[in-house]
C-alpha cells in the first residue's frame, strides 16, 4: 500500500499544468495521478491522465472535484494508499509533500481554513437550502478544495455516501465527513496563507519551498 497518492485535476495542458505536474512528481516519491472529466466545456486532457466520465450536471467540473475524485476511487483505476491530497493544475509544489504536512499528516481530514455557520461565507447564503434535512446540523465549509488531504478511513467513508447534487464541493465534502463524524483539521496559519483563493484570476507570490496555490503562470519555482 502506498504512503500517499496525489489525485491532480485538471482541464488544461498548457506549459503551467505540465510544470506544475513535473514540479510534483519531481519533489515527491509516492504516485500522481493526473485526472480529467470533460464536461465537454472546451478543456483537454493530459497524456497519461485518467479520463473519467462525467456524472453530474453539465459545465460543472469546478463545482464537483470531490464528486470526480469520488468516481476515481470506486472505479478500476484506484491504487491504495494510507492517504489521498488533492491538488489542482494551479497548485505549484517545489518540496515533499510529506514534510510540508509533517504536522498533520496522520489527520484524517486536511484543509486551509473552515468555516462553520453562522459564518457569513457565500456558499452558506447561496446553497443552506439545499442541502438535505439531514445534512444541515453538519453544515461545514473549506476554502479552498486544493490540498485537501483525505486519510484512507475518510476516502472510504465519502466513496460509500450518496452525495447530495448541486452543493458546491467547498460546502458538500466537508458537511458529508461531518456527518460520517470526521472532522476537518485547519493547517497551521503559515502554510494556509500559502494555499487559498484569490478573486480575478490572481496568481500566489512564490518565495521559498513549500506548496503555493493559486499560480496561473509560469514562474521561478528554485525557492
Amino acid at each position: 500500500m502506498e504512503e500517499a497518492v496525489v489525485l491532480f485535476f485538471h482541464h488544461r495542458t498548457d506549459e503551467v499544468t505540465r510544470r506544475h505536474l513535473h514540479l510534483l512528481r519531481t519533489h515527491n516519491d509516492f504516485p500522481v495521478v493526473p485526472l480529467f472529466c470533460d464536461d465537454e466545456m472546451g478543456g483537454t486532457a493530459l497524456d497519461d491522465a485518467v479520463r473519467l466520465p462525467m456524472t453530474f450536471q453539465r459545465g460543472r467540473n469546478w463545482h464537483n472535484v470531490d464528486w470526480i475524485c469520488r468516481d476515481w476511487f470506486r472505479s478500476s483505476h484506484r491504487i491504495e494508499a494510507l492517504r489521498y491530497i488533492w491538488l489542482e493544475w494551479d497548485c505549484l509544489v517545489n518540496a515533499p509533500l510529506r514534510d510540508w504536512y509533517s504536522d498533520l499528516w496522520e489527520a484524517d481530514f486536511v484543509a486551509s481554513r473552515a468555516v462553520r455557520p453562522p459564518a457569513p461565507w457565500y456558499w452558506f447564503r447561496a446553497q443552506m437550502a439545499f442541502l438535505p434535512h439531514s445534512l444541515v446540523p453538519f453544515a461545514t465549509g473549506i476554502a479552498p478544495l486544493n490540498g485537501v488531504v483525505l486519510s484512507r478511513r475518510a476516502m472510504f467513508n465519502y466513496a460509500q455516501t450518496d452525495l447530495p447534487e448541486g452543493i458546491f464541493c467547498e460546502l458538500r465534502l466537508p458537511t458529508v465527513l461531518a456527518s460520517c463524524g470526521i472532522t476537518v483539521s485547519e493547517l497551521p496559519p503559515d502554510k494556509a496563507s500559502q494555499n487559498r483563493f484569490l478573486p480575478n484570476k490572481a496568481s500566489l507570490p512564490v518565495q521559498g519551498q513549500g506548496l503555493f496555490h493559486p499560480v496561473k503562470t509560469q514562474v521561478d519555482a528554485s525557492g
